[in-house]
């Protein structure tokens, strides 16, 4: 199945970005305001932004709802847990409830550099039966700005489909979640 990367002929956004939060109210507003940098943010054909609280404490959901009515100005849904999901469940529900082509899902201590969604886009552009794409991540010290702790391999020099890449991955674990779209379908 080949998904045209332009929006015309559909009423589903390209981008649906799922944040999900359990009790670390603190870090999701990092994580927000990153996604809400992306030029497709301001583009409700382009991008849906949902935040899925997994906690069904009353006063952490009041507190996310607040981040995301703060910073989101509209833009971001706001989706509580009436029980607690946990891994891998409630990256399943994020699945099952996007509406975009491509899905990102994020916790609520990731963040984005800029460009991230452009960057993916024209590579996914150039290899339209691609199903999956990611991009190199860091691990850094408790937020930007401090000690980067672990930078990822770089895979290719430049974007494009990896050779042999079922078996580097199935002999170690490459990247994380968060570096990384998948196609909805």
């Amino acid at each position: 199945l080949t998904v045209s990367m332009t929006m015309e002929s559909s009423a589903r956004p390209l981008w649906s970005v799922a944040v999900t939060v359990y009790d670390r109210v603190d870090k999701l507003r990092r994580a927000l305001q990153s996604i809400l940098m992306q030029p497709q943010a301001s583009e409700p054909m382009q991008m849906e932004i949902r935040v899925f609280c997994d906690s069904p404490d009353t006063a952490i959901q009041a507190a996310v709802q607040t981040e995301v009515q703060d910073l989101g100005d509209g833009r971001i849904q706001f989706e509580p847990a009436s029980t607690q999901r946990g891994h891998p469940h409630i990256f399943n529900h994020c699945v099952h409830n996007s509406r975009g082509h491509w899905v990102h899902i994020l916790h609520d201590d990731d963040w984005l550099e800029p460009g991230f969604y452009n960057t993916l886009e024209q590579t996914l552009k150039a290899h339209p039966d691609a199903g999956a794409a990611f991009t190199q991540q860091r691990i850094v010290q408790q937020g930007p700005n401090q000690p980067v702790l672990w930078d990822s391999w770089v895979e290719r020099e430049t974007p494009g489909i990896i050779n042999n890449w079922l078996t580097r991955i199935a002999q170690e674990c490459r990247l994380q979640f968060s570096a990384m779209v998948v196609r909805r379908e």
